[in-house]
């Protein structure tokens, strides 16, 4: 769906418990149905979230952090 969040497993260093990583202008470019085995590719998306002019970027942000179990 947004390649920029698959570039950022190469960038970004493992985390610590008490981390996260924010990742900010993420486009998404394709819709999708399922989960692991049924995953599948449903058609193309055009995004039509807002533009950051300043950043010139799509104004979306995800936030990041890794599961510890309790």
């Amino acid at each position: 769906m947004c390649p920029e969040k698959l570039v950022s497993i190469l960038i970004c260093a493992i985390m610590k418990n008490d981390e996260s990583i924010l990742i900010c202008g993420a486009e998404k470019f394709c819709k999708y149905s399922g989960y692991g085995w049924t995953f599948k590719f449903e058609e193309d998306f055009h995004d039509q979230t807002p533009i950051n002019k300043e950043a010139k970027r799509i104004r979306s942000n995800t936030a990041c952090i890794d599961a510890i179990y309790f």
